[in-house]
């Protein structure tokens, strides 16, 4: 009976007890709407290419070949490795046609090899074909390709594998010349005796 008193007479009273509860569940629910929004993850739209640079466009039969794939784009790329197969996809050029060359290594030197190789965003990879050097071994244009996962183009890179040019001998200089000095200081050396007889007599 007295509560109800006192609650008809201090109605304001209550009423901001009140206030004060719905403010704390208000702030509450913001706390936690920000730490949620906060664990989501943006993904922005990927933009950008992925390059394949070869150092050099002519090579000699058995130097070893590397490449590097740059990832130009906003986000990292997957490049699969396709061990014991060759890293990149590699063509040779036979009369007008491409044509898609193999070789594979022994599985067992692929056992400390990643199987999906991360570039991140605007990173490169550098690697070789050192443990694939049959795929050059016939002189000729060689053209290789880098597939990587959800890009549409394929970069690629031209080259050309030479024969080692042949050895030229050359000739060892003449001694004519000393040969000539050599008779004339024997004839000088004559002509001084034959002074030095004249002039005995």
């Amino acid at each position: 009976m007295n509560q109800e008193l006192h609650h008809v007479q201090n109605p304001w009273h209550s009423r901001f007890i009140w206030l004060l509860v719905y403010i704390g569940l208000l702030a509450s629910a913001i706390i936690v709407l920000v730490l949620m929004v906060g664990r989501v993850r943006t993904y922005s739209l990927p933009a950008g290419s992925v390059e394949l640079r070869v150092p050099y466009s002519k090579y000699l039969v058995g130097e070893v070949i590397s490449f590097t794939v740059k990832n130009n784009f906003n986000s990292p790329i997957q490049v699969t490795n396709s061990c014991p197969a060759e890293p990149l996809s590699v063509y040779r050029l036979e009369g007008k046609t491409w044509v898609r060359i193999h070789q594979n290594i022994d599985i067992r030197d692929c056992a400390d090899d990643e199987r999906n190789v991360t570039i991140p965003a605007n990173r490169s990879m550098t690697a070789t074909f050192a443990r694939w050097n049959k795929l050059f071994a016939t002189p000729g244009t060689y053209r290789v390709v880098a597939q990587v996962q959800y890009y549409n183009a394929l970069p690629y890179q031209q080259f050309e594998v030479m024969r080692e040019p042949a050895a030229t001998q050359q000739t060892p200089p003449t001694t004519q010349r000393t040969n000539d000095r050599t008779i004339q200081n024997i004839n000088t050396n004559d002509d001084r005796f034959e002074n030095e007889q004249e002039d005995d007599d």
